[in-house]
């Protein structure tokens, strides 16, 4: 055979090659979105959106709103109530005689993205406070895609309409990665492409194959896998203990947020609270123990020294991860969903137990001070 002829029979057979290729993967492709299907979808009942966009806060829950969102890892309803919050409850101006009022800012660990309203830690916490005979009312003000600046924004937005004696703000620690000072965060401008999607009024096309969202699922259902696959990503600078200068600077942003919002309160005569609810990878990294493990990893150090500031300036700051990575590794049941990344019904009971014992205390410090 001439080389002519052998360049030819190889190109064929290249080419044979990449057609059964290319073949088998569309047939896994369409064997995955048709019984394994990855895609997250929207079905409205009422309103087209869940979110609107705002010149100041960037965006707000759309009023209104009812909602089912349905994915591999569950399949959920969200309503948004007239007056923008999560749930059916309508809010008068201010709380009625003998009922302490809580207002709830943060982003969609508050809002309690991925999870039905009764599964919610605000929805469970105010359950748990009324049976043990808190007169109580918990306002859900979370939105999905804020940061500290946002939520700071909110609160104050929000104070002088619904008067609450306390005011729960929910931290998460990727609030850090997009924390900015105020006067740098007045324009619709500042949400973040993942915001914007999160609250589905711009939603971002997604190119990747769903076969290859499902393998990536697969591997993050093992834990050694998730905290690998976690390290390899630029959030890996804020777990590492000394932090480099720029997570330095956006810790010392937040204290400065944080700092406004307590004087907020002290000066309208209610009581700050940071509740601290960390990602998976923190919880996974507390219950393996990768701090000793070298490396400078270190899941509980912004905890530490928020917590730290917050005593400084008289609030409370009251961390969940040592609950949460104490019962993953007692059980090993799910706590997040692994692919969304929100909590689970069950990690958001761990959640609203370790949120109700502080606020009881909380409650009491405010009847004291009436």
């Amino acid at each position: 055979m001439s080389g002519d002829s052998r360049l030819r029979a190889l190109a064929r057979d290249m080419v044979v090659i990449a057609v059964i290729t290319f073949a088998m993967m569309a047939a896994v492709e369409i064997i995955v979105r048709v019984a394994f299907p990855q895609k997250l979808t929207t079905l409205y009942r009422s309103g087209e959106t869940l979110g609107l966009p705002d010149p100041v806060l960037g965006h707000v829950n759309n009023p209104g709103v009812i909602a089912n969102v349905s994915g591999p890892e569950f399949s959920v309803d969200y309503q948004i109530s007239p007056q923008g919050f999560r749930g059916p409850t309508i809010y008068g101006p201010t709380p009625a005689p003998g009922v302490t009022r809580i207002l709830a800012v943060g982003d969609s660990f508050t809002f309690g993205a991925s999870s039905d309203h009764e599964d919610i830690w605000i929805a469970r916490t105010e359950a748990t406070l009324k049976a043990a005979g808190h007169r109580v009312e918990i306002i859900n003000a979370g939105v999905e895609g804020y940061d500290t600046a946002s939520s700071v924004l909110s609160l104050e937005r929000l104070y002088d309409q619904y008067r609450p004696d306390i005011v729960v703000y929910g931290f998460v620690l990727n609030d850090l990665f997009t924390n900015k000072p105020i006067e740098m965060t007045q324009s619709g401008e500042r949400v973040s492409p993942e915001g914007l999607s999160l609250v589905g009024f711009k939603q971002r096309k997604r190119g990747r194959l769903q076969s290859v969202r499902l393998l990536r699922s697969l591997l993050m259902r093992d834990d050694a896998a998730y905290r690998r696959m976690y390290m390899m990503t630029a959030r890996k600078e804020y777990y590492l203990n000394p932090p480099s200068p720029r997570v330095r600077a956006q810790i010392d942003v937040t204290k400065d947020l944080l700092s406004r919002a307590a004087g907020f309160c002290a000066e309208n005569g209610a009581r700050f609270f940071v509740l601290s609810m960390p990602q998976l990878y923190q919880v996974l990294a507390e219950a393996n123990d990768d701090g000793a493990a070298g490396g400078g990893i270190d899941p509980d150090y912004v905890d530490e020294e928020l917590g730290a500031f917050a005593g400084q300036k008289g609030f409370a700051w009251v961390p969940t991860l040592d609950a949460l990575a104490a019962d993953y590794r007692a059980k090993g049941e799910e706590l997040y969903f692994r692919l969304d990344g929100h909590l689970t019904p069950a990690g958001q009971a761990i959640v609203a137990d370790v949120a109700a014992a502080s606020l009881a205390q909380e409650i009491a410090a405010t009847k004291a001070d009436r």
